[in-house]
């Protein structure tokens, strides 16, 4: 994922879910440092056309937690 104050930050993520019909994969961070801020973090990303979205799902552990 890269580097923040000097640490490596990773995440370890697995595929639940791909939609043809939406274009669209969820994907589920299982492992990580996401997982010491986060209770759960889910990215869905979606395209149409030339356009690529991405959706955060999260739930922080505190409320001083920043958005990602």
């Amino acid at each position: 994922m890269g580097v923040k104050d000097g640490k490596e930050m990773f995440a370890k993520t697995v595929i639940e879910a791909i939609d043809p019909q939406k274009n669209s994969i969820t994907w589920n961070a299982i492992e990580g440092n996401l997982l010491d801020l986060y209770n759960s973090f889910t990215v869905i990303t979606s395209s149409e056309h030339q356009w690529m979205t991405y959706t955060l799902v999260y739930e922080k552990k505190t409320e001083d937690t920043q958005n990602p």
